[in-house]
């Protein structure tokens, strides 16, 4: 998050739309302020309803941090699934 704030300077909320954050335009909106397609982002996060399932469902690449070894219960799959951050740092170096 803190690298997205200082990049657009803007931090985006699911209040911001009255919505829950699977409601597409909170990715949308966020992608928007960066100036790229959805299917540019990968959109991190550790809820696999509300962050993965959301970015899919806004068309983006979807991260899950299972820090809990939680089983994935969803049909639509994340990208990638990680422990950490640690591990998911490492797939990019």
């Amino acid at each position: 998050m803190i690298s997205f704030i200082r990049e657009c300077g803007r931090a985006f909320s699911d209040s911001d739309f009255c919505r829950m954050p699977r409601d597409a335009r909170i990715f949308h909106a966020a992608a928007a302020a960066l100036d790229v397609p959805p299917e540019a982002v990968l959109h991190v996060g550790d809820d696999a309803l509300l962050d993965v399932i959301g970015a899919l469902g806004a068309g983006m690449q979807a991260a899950w941090v299972n820090r809990g070894e939680h089983p994935w219960l969803h049909e639509q799959q994340p990208h990638v699934m990680v422990a950490d951050l640690r591990q998911l740092c490492a797939l990019f170096s």
